[in-house]
């Protein structure tokens, strides 16, 4: 079996950690193909953590929507897989299945301010930052990432709060509770022991810091925020709080 063939037939997997045992025989034989296997794995791992639009019909809506405003071409394996052959496309759907649904499929029709700005605008930062982490090698490097993409989600709340309908806003919340709790503590509670001490606290210290930053931001929003927007607001500001409470203690072991 040629690489190729092996790499699409992996593609196609329902459960890429159980190769076929055709698939077997070649990845005992080939490196490159094992490499192959376990990014899909990875990336099935990371796409299992993420909410997903219920419908499949809203998925695959969502899938051709990025890949027409990526210019990504079409193929027959699973568009969330497609990664392995480009960096962009199968990031990309992950970004769309996981992060982006909110923005494409609102049940109302979007305010005039949201529609005056390319809604996709606003998957970019979520498109790096999952690049970023598939990345990551590191319990640092994904402390670091998890810290920017916390923080961006925040941006993305302040830019939308007033105008934003409650279910995107509810989406909102959620992704920045699992930035948070999922990436942020969970990260910190990794980070080696060999780490130099003064690194470990810079970096625990800027999540904190971040984290601070975001109580008084959403409780700032609160303040000004229709009332649809309230309950969300609330939530990410106890999020905030809740997760420099976890870090408090890893702060002070430092």
């Amino acid at each position: 079996m040629k690489c190729e063939a092996c790499q699409n037939r992996i593609l196609a997997l329902e459960y890429t950690p159980e190769p076929t045992e055709e698939l077997r025989e070649h990845l005992a034989s080939c490196a490159a193909c094992r490499t192959a296997q376990k990014k899909a794995v990875k990336l099935d791992a990371l796409l299992a953590r993420l909410p997903v639009p219920s419908s499949q019909r809203a998925k695959a809506k969502l899938i051709a929507s990025l890949n027409d405003q990526l210019s990504v071409p079409s193929s027959k394996v699973p568009a969330y897989r497609q990664w392995m052959r480009s960096p962009l496309p199968g990031v990309a759907a992950l970004v769309v299945l996981g992060i982006g649904g909110f923005f494409y499929f609102s049940k109302k029709q979007p305010q005039p301010e949201l529609a005056e700005k390319p809604r996709h605008e606003l998957l970019n930062k979520e498109l790096g930052n999952v690049v970023k982490l598939a990345r990551a090698d590191s319990a640092p490097d994904r402390l670091r990432v998890w810290t920017d993409w916390a923080t961006d989600l925040r941006g993305e709340t302040r830019d939308l709060y007033k105008v934003a309908p409650a279910e995107e806003l509810s989406s909102l919340a959620r992704m920045y509770e699992r930035a948070v709790n999922e990436g942020i503590v969970k990260q910190a509670t990794r980070l080696p022991e060999h780490m130099d001490a003064e690194e470990k606290q810079k970096l625990l210290q800027a999540a904190d810091t971040k984290l601070a930053e975001g109580v008084a931001e959403a409780e700032r929003l609160h303040g000004e925020a229709p009332p649809q927007a309230q309950k969300y607001l609330k939530q990410m500001a106890e999020t905030s709080r809740e997760g420099r409470r976890k870090l408090e203690p890893i702060l002070k072991g430092v």
